[in-house]
């Protein structure tokens, strides 16, 4: 049994980079110029939940603490924003595939949330963000009577 491959896959197996070239290639830049986030860039956001707390990390590498703003809207919107800046005085690179510039993501808040005790800081690149739960929302042990 005789297999046919299309040159196009034969290409494929022995130059598997280059597709990613070509894409890599054209978001090239010319030089020394910097890139701006554009309008779909959301920094990824984990969010975790326990009895007590609801909790977001958001994944900022290079954006200092001090721009970076949170917010609370009406009691039922979190908005986080800010602005990751360009280092002065860097040379102007031959390529650059660093972004900078504003970003801002927003989230609806759940009712249980108790919007005047957010608690937020900043720890090696990840802005960790404690939404505490409402007391009578948090869940409370009843106690069983036994004849």
């Amino acid at each position: 049994m005789m297999i046919m491959l299309k040159p196009d896959r034969i290409r494929r197996m022995l130059h598997p980079y280059d597709d990613f070239d070509k894409i890599m290639d054209s978001c090239q830049y010319r030089r020394g110029e910097v890139r701006k986030f554009d309008s779909h860039f959301r920094p990824p956001v984990d969010i975790f939940e326990d009895e007590n707390n609801l909790n977001l990390n958001v994944e900022l590498p290079g954006v200092a603490g001090n721009d970076v703003e949170i917010k609370v809207f009406d009691e039922i919107i979190l908005s986080i924003s800010g602005e990751k800046k360009a280092i002065e005085g860097e040379e102007r690179p031959v390529r650059s595939e660093r972004s900078f510039g504003e970003f801002k993501r927003s989230f609806r808040l759940p009712d249980y949330i108790d919007s005047n005790n957010i608690n937020a800081r900043f720890d090696d690149g990840v802005l960790k963000i404690e939404l505490p739960r409402k007391e009578e929302a948090k869940p409370r042990e009843i106690d069983i009577e036994v004849n």
